[in-house]
């Protein structure tokens, strides 16, 4: 499994699933819960200098506008996602 913008990033072809295609607009609408998974950044204790900088960029609204342009759920969609999806699949 990859996630859909890195699919389309390498050509990798998407299936359908029960006749949905595997696209940001559905997978916003709940129509894809199993495969949604939040993008988690990590390091090893407090982020320092280029790992920062990155994270500084990526919590930004200028980062949050190129992941949303890629065609990945960005963070405040990625919240209210994740709610549904938690809610709906008992977590």
């Amino acid at each position: 499994l990859t996630g859909v913008s890195s699919a389309k990033r390498r050509n990798v072809k998407m299936l359908t699933l029960d006749g949905i295609y595997p696209s940001k607009e559905n997978i916003m609408a709940g129509k894809y819960p199993a495969l949604y998974r939040p993008l988690y950044l990590f390091t090893k204790g407090e982020p320092k200098g280029l790992a920062k900088q990155f994270i500084d960029f990526a919590l930004s609204a200028q980062g949050q506008a190129v992941i949303s342009k890629a065609g990945t759920v960005n963070l405040k969609e990625g919240k209210a996602l994740w709610n549904k999806y938690r809610i709906g699949m008992g977590f």
